[in-house]
């Protein structure tokens, strides 16, 4: 079974035949905004660099108790390992990102195994980022200190 799709390509119209199985486009796609956990980490070689940073967002919900029927608002916080590979993004995360900046991160997942010594095998996720938006600089400690 064939799919029709008329493209625009410059100025003639090109006329794509595409199986449902064969070439069919799909999207990773993550969007994080949120406040990071502590400062960068260089890592890797010299030969292929990486930073390491994590993300923090958080997510409410509530919950009711079943005896009082009182409905109360719950904050879970999930962390999120970010690493980028580009020497322009790493510049940027290195000199203007520290721990409590918020951030706005756009990338894709990343799924990876990786063994421990005692031969047990693990997986993992990681955001590989390809943007970054930097929102807000960490708050001062020290103002908050001088209010109370």
């Amino acid at each position: 079974m064939f799919r029709h799709f008329l493209t625009r390509v410059s100025k003639p119209i090109v006329r794509f035949e595409m199986t449902s199985a064969s070439r069919e486009r799909s999207l990773n796609k993550v969007q994080l905004l949120g406040r990071v956990a502590q400062d960068p980490i260089r890592a890797g070689s010299h030969e292929k660099p990486v930073v390491k940073l994590t993300v923090v967002t958080n997510r409410y919900y509530r919950t009711s108790d079943r005896i009082t029927g009182e409905e109360t608002l719950q904050q879970k916080a999930d962390f999120h390992n970010v690493s980028t590979f580009s020497p322009r993004l790493q510049d940027i995360v290195t000199n203007f990102v520290r721990k409590g900046t918020r951030v706005l991160v756009n990338g894709r997942l990343d799924y990876f195994k990786f063994q421990l010594e005692d031969g047990t095998t693990r997986t993992g996720t990681n955001v590989v980022m390809d943007e970054l938006i930097i929102c807000s600089q960490p708050r001062d400690r020290s103002e908050e200190d001088d209010r109370v």
